[in-house]
């Protein structure tokens, strides 16, 4: 049976309409578009009398369970200074669920607006709102978190050895699959030595381990004005959330803006009771480690050597 294409705006409005979730939204709902596309799995905005709403579909038995995790981690971190919109999920026919979640009014933190829209009052209060936001996810001790989600109980000690870090970074993979762009450029293969090297020889630590989200760059936090300017107002996309390594937290930030994620780390390590604090030159070794692994997941061409140009200034 060929799966049905999420991407399919008639599929996705009579899937929402034959399952339980026309009747959060209301009547005279509507698609609005949209938001997001990756390898065929679409997330839309939906537009209903009383709000509007982001809509995810799950057609298979691991879809259905990430977002049955995403669920319960948001209802979990209800508690953190930010808003994390509660997500429905909602039974429709042939085995298709829709996850339901108010939207969050803002924009997402785009690397465009940090460079043409931020100004310094706009960073400066960005850098301490995700500073805070990060210590307060990563203060939550790991068996308080484990036991809100559901999951089996993980001291320090046993998260250390069974979630580990970087579980991204095949170090033979990624060396076979860029090979191509390494050859003939110096510099990027003399920092693949050596990320590879540092990496290889890195152990983690019990207290490396923590609560986060697991994917926090720009498209999954929202910024909106208020009367001190812009400001971190809302994070969402938590499937990757749970138990991370504490370096994993910001390599997505300094995916967005270097400078920025340098200064949040300033922040961080200057906050009151902090348990674990952060050393940049170890941020920036797995960054360059993230970014070879961003370059051998790459299909394009034009993305490629954007993430190369990144690499280069590392050098």
């Amino acid at each position: 049976m060929q799966r049905p294409s999420e991407l399919d705006a008639d599929w996705v409005r009579r899937t929402i309409e034959a399952s339980d979730a026309a009747a959060v939204l209301g009547p005279e709902w509507r698609l609005a578009g949209v938001r997001s596309a990756r390898e065929g799995r679409a997330v839309w905005e939906v537009e209903a009398p009383h709000g509007h709403f982001i809509a995810r579909i799950a057609t298979g038995a691991d879809d259905l369970d990430r977002l049955r995790s995403e669920k319960r981690l948001a209802e979990f971190m209800d508690f953190l200074p930010v808003q994390v919109p509660p997500i429905t999920v909602h039974a429709a026919p042939g085995g298709v669920a829709i996850a339901l979640r108010p939207k969050i009014e803002g924009e997402v933190a785009t690397r465009e607006m940090f460079e043409t829209r931020f100004s310094e009052r706009d960073r400066q209060a960005f850098v301490r709102d995700l500073a805070a936001l990060l210590h307060r996810m990563h203060a939550t001790p790991l068996e308080a978190a484990c036991r809100g989600l559901g999951i089996p109980v993980l001291g320090p000690q046993a998260a250390a050895a069974e979630v580990g870090c970087a579980r991204w970074f095949d170090a033979a993979r990624i060396e076979a699959a860029t090979s191509a762009r390494r050859s003939g450029n110096p510099r990027l293969e003399t920092l693949w030595k050596e990320t590879r090297s540092w990496l290889g020889d890195y152990r983690v630590e019990p207290g490396d381990m923590v609560f986060g989200h697991g994917d926090l760059h720009g498209s999954n936090m929202v910024v909106a004005p208020t009367g001190d300017g812009l400001r971190l107002v809302g994070i969402f996309d938590l499937e990757n959330g749970g138990i991370v390594h504490l370096y994993d937290e910001f390599l997505r930030i300094y995916l967005m803006d270097v400078d920025m994620g340098r200064r949040i780390v300033e922040a961080y390590n200057g906050l009151p009771g902090l348990a674990r604090s952060v050393a940049d030159r170890a941020i920036g070794q797995f960054y360059r480690a993230f970014l070879f692994y961003l370059l051998h997941l790459s299909t394009s061409e034009a993305y490629s050597s954007h993430v190369v140009r990144m690499l280069e200034a590392e050098a």
